[in-house]
């Protein structure tokens, strides 16, 4: 599957500028797959992302805003932690 919305290089960039300010990426395949990443900081700069995957009916059964809020805590705590070393 394609990030459709980064088809270039600066729309790529324009993007990840997105995900910085919103706090999270959401992404659902034409294979029935959710995909929702929230980027980790060291010194206020991405040095990696924390990610899950899973079907459609998964997410659904869940709940958006349940799934959404678990990964941003949990990112939020690795963050911390990150800027403590």
């Amino acid at each position: 599957d394609e990030w459709s919305e980064a088809k270039s290089l600066s729309s790529f960039f324009v993007e990840l500028s997105k995900i910085r300010e919103i706090g999270y990426a959401i992404q659902i395949s034409v294979n029935q797959i959710v995909g929702l990443a929230v980027p980790l900081f060291k010194d206020e700069k991405i040095i990696a992302c924390l990610g899950m995957y899973m079907p459609t009916y998964r997410y659904d059964m869940l709940g958006h805003e349940r799934i959404l809020q678990s990964i941003i805590k949990t990112g939020k705590s690795i963050n911390e932690k990150l800027n403590l070393i």
